[in-house]
């Protein structure tokens, strides 16, 4: 440890007097590694990091339907009861839908509304920042209960975090809906890019939905209209689950052949994107993560190149250490922490330009709504990826280099200070020189 220590202490010596070409290695890294770290804490937020504010949401699942070999996605209310009171594998399933709803309050506003059963926020696992929030009772009859929830910042926005808007009438789509509480801070609905205004029972469909020319589909089943998740019991698996439930689209299929012929259903593990959602935000962050891995390697064989360089001028310092009994062994230990104390400092850089970069991605249009909105804030998963990488990218750079520089004529360097293994030296920079040029061609290639 003792030696580990003074090996670092020295490197970092060697690094300060050295401040052109510390600065130019630490800015390239800094560059590769952020922009990883940028695109991975886009993978993180749209696709590892589950939506907040929700309980275990890591039991949660999300209903698909298929028709035909077709995904349509949503469901008739009387299926959805179906499949709620048949299931043996779920603690729970609940329904919702999105809805616009004009908000009238001296001026007029759009809001992003979300209708949803009596068990939805019970069965999220969703507390009240203020008051309470819709329960069963709220959802028996049609018209029965114009009751709402308000978003966390929608109360900020419209009502000043005023807690005396518990009881309120307000008036949505022109007619009024009395607010009995305010969700969570952390929670803003069940669908990742979109974060909803404010909550009522499923069953005021007619007035919050008038394109449906008053007419509720509570008894239609071939009206699809809602997205159903359900929450696992105790030790029942994802496909336990799928088995159960696709058994109940069966049963359905023989009893209502005329809505439910060739209809079955398809299971996902977490809720807040479909499987085309997924697929495509893969394929997208994918293309962008390809992008900058082949910036990342152009940084570091450009890197690679300098420490080659200033390898040179050390030969005669190398060729004392040999001499006075230095191990080849401890020469590349002390080259390889030069290089990751390089990289980790690019790497601390690049952290600090990541939140910034993911910010700049999500400004332009994206190809899949999922992103919009998107919180990209840097968490623990992302600095874990972020000290992985550097350190991965400091050995990538400093091994060859360090290899190269410790293995030097020992004579004619102690005599003249000047290395004999110029031709292999010019031969590996030409070699990283023409790497650095085609990944560069690659990259803007695939820009264009």
């Amino acid at each position: 440890m003792g030696l580990l220590l003074h090996d670092l202490r020295y490197a970092c010596r060697l690094l300060t007097r050295s401040p052109g070409f510390t600065g130019i290695a630490v800015l390239a890294l800094a560059l590769g590694v952020g922009a990883n770290s940028a695109i991975f804490s886009l993978v993180n937020a749209a696709l590892l990091r589950p939506l907040p504010g929700i309980r275990e949401s890591n039991q949660l699942v999300m209903f698909e339907q298929i028709r035909n070999g077709r995904v349509q996605y949503n469901f008739g209310y009387p299926d959805y009861i179906d499949y709620r009171d048949r299931t043996v594998s779920l603690d729970g399933l609940a329904a919702h839908c999105g809805t616009p709803l004009t908000y009238t309050n001296g001026a007029v506003e759009r809001l992003r509304g979300d209708l949803v059963t009596g068990n939805y926020f019970s069965l999220l696992g969703v507390t009240p920042a203020l008051g309470r929030l819709i329960a069963p009772d709220d959802d028996t009859e049609p018209g029965a209960s114009p009751v709402a929830v308000l978003s966390y910042g929608f109360w900020l926005r419209a009502f000043a975090g005023e807690a005396g808007v518990i009881g309120r009438a307000i008036k949505l789509n022109g007619y009024d809906f009395t607010v009995i509480g305010v969700a969570a801070k952390e929670f803003s609905g069940t669908e990742k890019g979109a974060a909803f205004d404010l909550w009522i029972p499923v069953k005021m469909q007619v007035q919050a939905m008038p394109r449906t020319l008053g007419r509720h589909w509570f008894n239609d089943r071939s009206a699809g209209w809602l997205t159903l998740f359900g929450r696992l019991k105790q030790g029942v698996s994802l496909k336990q689950a799928q088995t159960d439930l696709v058994t109940i689209a069966a049963q359905l299929e023989q009893s209502y052949p005329e809505t439910n012929r060739a209809r079955t259903l398809r299971l996902l593990g977490g809720i807040g994107l479909y499987s085309d959602d997924r697929v495509s935000l893969r394929n997208f962050l994918g293309l962008l993560l390809a992008a900058v891995v082949l910036l990342l390697l152009i940084a570091c064989t450009n890197v690679a190149n300098l420490l080659l360089v200033r390898a040179t001028s050390r030969q005669r310092e190398i060729a004392v250490k040999l001499a006075l009994g230095a191990t080849r062994g401890r020469l590349i230990r002390q080259l390889l922490i030069e290089g990751l104390l390089l990289s980790l400092a690019g790497g601390g850089l690049g952290l600090l330009l990541t939140p910034w970069a993911a910010a700049l991605i999500l400004a332009f249009q994206q190809p899949t709504y999922a992103l919009r909105g998107m919180n990209v804030s840097v968490d623990g998963r992302v600095l874990a990826f972020t000290a992985a990488l550097s350190v991965l990218t400091g050995l990538m750079f400093a091994l060859v280099p360090a290899l190269q520089a410790s293995k030097p004529d020992l004579v004619t360097s102690l005599k003249e200070g000047v290395p004999t293994s110029g031709r292999r030296k010019s031969a590996l920079q030409g070699r990283l020189v023409v790497a650095q040029v085609a990944l560069s061609l690659v990259l803007l290639i695939g820009a264009g």
